[in-house]
C-alpha cells in the first residue's frame, strides 16, 4: 500500500520537456495566462503556513547532470526568494530560501507504473523542528533525510517573502526549461494559511491503496485547486 500501482487517475496532466514541439511555459499552471500563476503575496491568509497536494506519476528519470537534473514538481517564487519541490538523483528535495529549510529523502521514486501522492505542509511556527516541515508519500510522513533541514522558527515562507509570488508547476520560471518534469500531474491542492493532514487529500482502500478523495477545506485568500 506504500504505492498506489495499479490506480488509475483521470484527467491528469502530461508534461514534457524534451519534446522539442512544445513550449514548456505552457506546462505551467496559471489562473489567467500561459505562463504562471501569480498574485500579491502580502495578500496571503498567513505568510507562515502553507499545504501543497498533488499526485505525480513519472516517465523518466532524473539525469545525473545537464537539463532536468531538478526535476521541479512546484515552484513559488517571489524576487529571489523561493519554496520549491523537486526530484534530483530520483530523490525528493525541498527548500524554502527565506526559513531555510532543506530536506533530501535516501527514499527514490523510480516506479514508472504508479502514481505518488505527495503533500508537503509548512508550519514555521512550530516549536518542534519537525513539526515546521511534513512531507506525506502515499499517506505516509517521510521521515528518513540524507539532508535534514526544517527551518527557522516563525520565518515567513519564501513564498510570501516578498509582496508578488509565482507559481509554477512541472518548471522552473525563467530557467528555460530545463527543470522540467517528466511525467503526469492530477489534483494540485494549494491550501494558503494552514498545515493540512494528508488524510484531507486521500485514504487507504479496502486493499490497502491509498487513493485520492475529494478535498473538502478552505483554500485561503491565495489557495487554488488544479
Amino acid at each position: 500500500g506504500s504505492i498506489s500501482t495499479g490506480y488509475e487517475i483521470a484527467n491528469s496532466l502530461l508534461l514534457e520537456g524534451s519534446d522539442s514541439g512544445m513550449n514548456y511555459n505552457h506546462q505551467q499552471m496559471t489562473t489567467g495566462g500561459d505562463d504562471q500563476w501569480a498574485a500579491n503575496a502580502n495578500a496571503g491568509t498567513n505568510t507562515k503556513k502553507a499545504t501543497v497536494s498533488m499526485w505525480i506519476k513519472r516517465s523518466a528519470l532524473s539525469p545525473s547532470s545537464g537539463n532536468g537534473q531538478h526535476m521541479r514538481l512546484f515552484h513559488f517564487i517571489t524576487g529571489g526568494t523561493a519554496t520549491s519541490l523537486y526530484l534530483t538523483n530520483d530523490k525528493i528535495n525541498m527548500y524554502d530560501d527565506s526559513t531555510s529549510a532543506y530536506l533530501v529523502s535516501n527514499r527514490l521514486l523510480r516506479d514508472f507504473s504508479a502514481w505518488y501522492h505527495i503533500v508537503v505542509a509548512m508550519d514555521s511556527t512550530q516549536s518542534t523542528a519537525a513539526n515546521r516541515v511534513k512531507i506525506y508519500i502515499n499517506g505516509v510522513q517521510e521521515t528518513s533525510w540524507s539532508s535534514e533541514d526544517y527551518g527557522n522558527q516563525d520565518a515567513v515562507l519564501g513564498m510570501f517573502s516578498n509582496s508578488h509570488v509565482t507559481w509554477i508547476l512541472g518548471a522552473a520560471g525563467s530557467d528555460n526549461g530545463q527543470y522540467t518534469f517528466n511525467g503526469y500531474m492530477a489534483e494540485v491542492h494549494f491550501v494558503d494559511g494552514e498545515q493540512k493532514a494528508e488524510t484531507d487529500f486521500g485514504k487507504f482502500d479496502s486493499s490497502g491503496i491509498w487513493v485520492p478523495i475529494e478535498y473538502e477545506g478552505n483554500y485561503g485568500t491565495l489557495g487554488a485547486y488544479y
